[in-house]
């Protein structure tokens, strides 16, 4: 059996908690980590990294079917450690995974959970919306997930960082006010460069034709 080190319960083990829950899962022998090829390949760098810091593994990233990359470390031990830690194998939505209680209790990990969280299923966003007969465009922060514990933990983590975020109770919360976004931008910020370039580019409220 392949030995870990076993860390400390740091911000960066709730990041990497929160980048598992986000888009990851467990197997008998693996931890797998999914991004788009397209845009994700220096943050998927990021993890590996995060993931021999924690824990002195190393990792392998491969390229799948649908533009997706896998990372994967190896590592029944490590299996094993997250479990007790409060993440399940197989299907999160099945098993109604949601952010371990250990977590929720220290403002530090709760932003960086979130900041995993959000680095993986969440981001910026544009959207569209029409006031007296004016199209606008906009930016907002959005989280996504089937899983309605993860949400709902989701939608506490926003509240607990004095971000206003609304829970639509079916996939998303979303984040519209630009303050918040900033105040989100500022107080729990990204490692995610794709993530940060949508959300640098934006140069406020646009009126479309």
């Amino acid at each position: 059996m392949k030995k870990i080190t076993i860390p400390l319960k740091t911000p960066d083990l709730a990041e990497f908690i929160g980048i598992v829950l986000g888009d990851g899962s467990l197997t008998d022998y693996q931890v797998k980590i999914y991004f788009n090829a397209r845009t994700d390949r220096e943050y998927a760098a990021f993890v590996g990294d995060l993931a021999k810091k924690l824990f002195d593994l190393c990792s392998t990233v491969s390229l799948r079917p649908k533009n997706t990359l896998e990372l994967v470390v190896s590592s029944t031990m490590l299996v094993d450690y997250l479990k007790k830690l409060g993440l399940q194998k197989g299907n999160k939505i099945a098993h109604t995974v949601g952010v371990p209680s250990w977590i929720l209790e220290e403002r530090d990990l709760v932003r960086a959970c979130l900041r995993g969280l959000i680095d993986t299923d969440g981001g910026v966003y544009f959207h569209t919306h029409t006031t007296k007969g004016i199209r606008y465009r906009n930016m907002a922060l959005c989280f996504t997930s089937r899983s309605r514990p993860l949400l709902d933990a989701v939608h506490s983590m926003f509240q607990e960082m004095m971000i206003s975020a609304k829970n639509d109770l079916r996939e998303r919360i979303l984040v519209y006010n630009k303050r918040d976004i900033d105040l989100y931008m500022s107080s729990v910020g990204s490692h995610n460069a794709h993530v940060l370039e949508r959300y640098r580019s934006y140069r406020g409220s646009k009126i479309l034709a």
